[in-house]
């Protein structure tokens, strides 16, 4: 096909040399086959040896290409699904860290509360015992100032009948009663 175009070339452009106003000059046929035969022998000989050899060089490395472009690719769209995979669990990690921080809270306010209430229950109960003391502690002092006022009152009733009374002694007898009582009283605060 190189051959075909090349003879082409030299039998076309030989007729426009000869327009130059009658003066033409043909070429020589001889040249012009050699040169054709020189030019298919050096496309022949650049075509074995040389562009065979660089051809298939450049196919070899456009696979070389190629085969590298799949293997980045295959290899970015692992990495892509290593980093999609990651992110689900980041994102579930966080979701299990956003429950266990509800579920912690949750439990404080339980534990809060139970200590409120085991607190107050404390409280009541020892209210309740204070309570029942200082109502015993009451009960036994009123029965202690009972016993003594009756104490008191037989001592006062023994003065008043071993003597005659007057309103003003009968008077008299009575603030000092009412004044050991009071000391009584007052003793036992004490």
């Amino acid at each position: 096909m190189i051959l075909a175009g090349a003879i082409a070339v030299c039998f076309i452009s030989a007729p426009a040399f000869g327009e130059d106003g009658g003066a033409s000059q043909t070429g020589n046929i001889g040249q012009a086959i050699a040169a054709v035969a020189v030019f298919a022998l050096l496309m022949f000989g650049l075509g074995k040896w040389a562009w065979k050899p660089i051809i298939a060089q450049i196919r070899q490395r456009e696979e070389t290409v190629a085969k590298t472009i799949e293997r980045a690719d295959k290899r970015r769209v692992e990495a892509e699904d290593i980093l999609a995979e990651y992110n689900q669990r980041l994102q579930q990690a966080n979701q299990e860290i956003e429950q266990m921080k509800v579920a912690a809270m949750e439990e404080a306010a339980t534990a809060h509360d139970d200590l409120l209430r085991e607190a107050r229950d404390d409280a009541n109960k020892h209210y309740e015992q204070v309570k029942t003391a200082i109502e015993k502690a009451r009960r036994e002092a009123l029965r202690d100032l009972y016993d003594q006022t009756a104490g008191i009152a037989t001592e006062m009733a023994g003065k008043i009948i071993g003597r005659n009374l007057d309103t003003q002694v009968h008077r008299k007898m009575v603030e000092d009663s009412l004044a050991e009582i009071r000391a009584h009283i007052s003793e036992n605060k004490e």
